[in-house]
């Protein structure tokens, strides 16, 4: 069986997945402050999605509007995450 470029970008997407994974555990044991640990887990968490739907879903291939339309969303993640980390300062 041999392996196309395609199942190898597939596999170093899913590595990838499985690190921030892993980080996003252990940024929660290192002891770093509550805002900080929020930050980290949001953009980490971020970066995850944006990779699945990049990818797994194949939009990297597709228009450049359709992505953006997909992609979205991300402008209110990121409105949240000031929202979540403002509101933690309180």
């Amino acid at each position: 069986m041999q392996i196309t470029p395609r199942v190898k970008l597939y596999l170093a997407i899913w590595g990838a997945l499985f690190a921030l994974t892993i980080a996003e555990v252990i940024i929660t044991q290192v002891g770093l402050g509550k805002s900080t640990v929020l930050a980290g887990l949001i953009v980490m968490s971020g970066f995850k999605a944006a990779a699945v739907g990049l990818f797994y879903m194949h939009l990297w291939w597709e228009k450049a509007w359709l992505g953006a339309v997909a992609l979205s969303p991300f402008a209110f993640t990121a409105l949240f995450a000031v929202v979540l980390i403002l509101e933690n300062g309180r």
